[in-house]
């Protein structure tokens, strides 16, 4: 009779201890929504009165600036690159450190907090692309942050606008 109260037993605590397991799907708090589904900028957002669109959204096929991620999901955030390109036909100067992140986990938006302000200047002409890893990006922003699997949305500043590109961090 012990012996069949120990199997019950043992039973009982792997099926109450199967949904901590992690069997590698992918994060509750992470969406799996296709970008083509969010709005932009995504409801939950402030951009603080900037202009800002999206390089998956209809409303950026007739901008001059295109922000776009080398790839849209990875769970390696050193794999993504930020590439922006300037399909106007006059140079622009601007701050390349002047980025915004927002990422959404469980369904909210939320503001990566900054911790610290670049400054500079650089110079995109006609047809040229300006590149940057996101790891990078995230730096620039506030350096005690990994990126943790998410969707994010990441914009810079420009004195044309705001260029926004989303991009999923996803668990391994």
């Amino acid at each position: 009779m012990e012996r069949r109260t120990y199997l019950a037993g043992m039973a009982g605590l792997i099926a109450g201890t199967a949904g901590c397991l992690d069997l590698g799907g992918q994060s509750d708090s992470v969406s799996d929504e296709p970008f083509s589904s969010y709005t932009c900028p995504p409801e939950g957002i402030d951009a603080e009165g900037r202009e800002l669109w999206c390089s998956h959204t209809a409303d950026a096929d007739d901008r001059e600036l295109v922000l776009e991620p080398s790839v849209e999901q990875s769970p390696n955030p050193s794999e993504v690159r930020l590439h922006l390109t300037n399909e106007s036909e006059t140079s622009m100067r601007f701050n390349p450190a002047s980025w915004s992140i927002w990422l959404e986990q469980s369904g909210e938006w939320r503001a990566l907090e900054q911790t610290w302000v670049g400054d500079g200047f650089a110079d995109l002409g006609p047809g040229q692309t300006h590149e940057w890893g996101f790891e990078e990006v995230i730096e620039l922003i506030n350096d005690r942050f990994d990126p943790e699997p998410a969707t994010y949305l990441a914009a810079i500043a420009t004195p044309r606008g705001s260029p926004a590109a989303l991009l999923r961090i996803t668990d391994d």
